[in-house]
């Protein structure tokens, strides 16, 4: 089995500013890689920074995180069992597979826009799947709500595409 290595940073508009705890929190209950990464953030020469650091050196990073929502275990009868992740025992979640799904644009806009009051933050990544593909994915969350995705992969292994999505809050 191959492994896509790369990289993931946050970054934020020159106008911006968060409150930069409760946004580490946030960041901090999903996985951003396979690697139990962890958000921190710092200020560096007066500019709060935010770092991303994980075990095994920033294993298929992502933008759009996957989030557990069922538990699947095999019975003693060999049938499937599928029990929903937040009913699931902490013995059955450890010895079971997880059922994840990615989170959507606007679940992660709603997560993030009230720790943005003014400008925007960035999350962006990039890896390299031993030169068969490579990929850079990145989402922007504005104080409004508004939230872009962008995806780019091309490789010999994989189909090339560029994917871009939009999602804009209605203002009552």
């Amino acid at each position: 089995m191959s492994d896509a290595y790369g990289g993931i940073i946050l970054s934020t508009s020159e106008d911006c500013v968060v409150n930069s705890a409760e946004l580490v929190s946030i960041l901090n209950r999903y996985n951003w890689s396979n690697a139990n990464g962890e958000w921190t953030a710092d200020e560096i020469e007066g500019k709060l920074t935010f770092w991303y650091y994980d075990d095994f050196n920033c294993q298929y990073p992502t933008v759009l995180p996957e989030i557990p929502i069922a538990v699947v275990m095999l019975n003693n009868d060999g049938s499937m069992k599928r029990i929903s992740f937040n009913e699931a025992s902490d013995d059955e979640i450890r010895e079971s597979d997880i059922e994840t799904q990615q989170i959507s644009l606007e679940e992660l806009s709603n997560e993030f826009v009230n720790t943005i009051i003014n400008g925007w933050i960035e999350i962006a990544c990039t890896a390299n799947e031993k030169n068969r593909y490579v990929y850079f994915e990145s989402i922007r969350i504005y104080a409004d709500g508004k939230a872009e995705s962008r995806a780019v992969r091309s490789g010999t292994f994989i189909q090339p595409h560029y994917n871009f999505e939009t999602f804009n809050p209605i203002n009552i």
